[in-house]
């Protein structure tokens, strides 16, 4: 005879964790209503990570010298003396100038 293994039963939370994290596949008994349940948190918490990741990135993105210029329209000579100046921060990094296109943004003032 031919010994029948135990059902083993796992919390919620375990198992959305596996769901996220898949490194290996233990089957194990739930309802259908349970596994939707999981799949629907498990992508629940993954589209709200990526949504603070993505309004993180915003407030980061990097413009380059060129992409900086086009995008307040003006030349390239106009933004160095505008950094010069004070009016804009550079960043560098291996040669290489930056701007934070939040602080660009920000540096803009408001007329009337």
């Amino acid at each position: 005879m031919v010994p029948v293994p135990k059902t083993k039963y796992y919390s919620s939370s375990y198992i959305a964790h596996k769901l996220v994290n898949v490194q290996s596949l233990q089957l194990i008994q739930i309802s259908i209503e349970e596994l939707q349940n999981l799949i629907s948190e498990a992508l629940d918490k993954r589209v709200k990570k990526n949504q603070s990741d993505k309004s993180l990135d915003k407030n980061f993105e990097l413009l380059t010298r060129s992409e900086a210029a086009k995008f307040l329209k003006v030349d390239l000579s106009t933004l160095h003396q505008w950094t010069k100046k004070g009016k804009l921060i550079s960043y560098g990094l291996g040669g290489r100038v930056y701007y934070k296109k939040k602080e660009i943004e920000n540096a803009l003032t408001k007329l009337n």
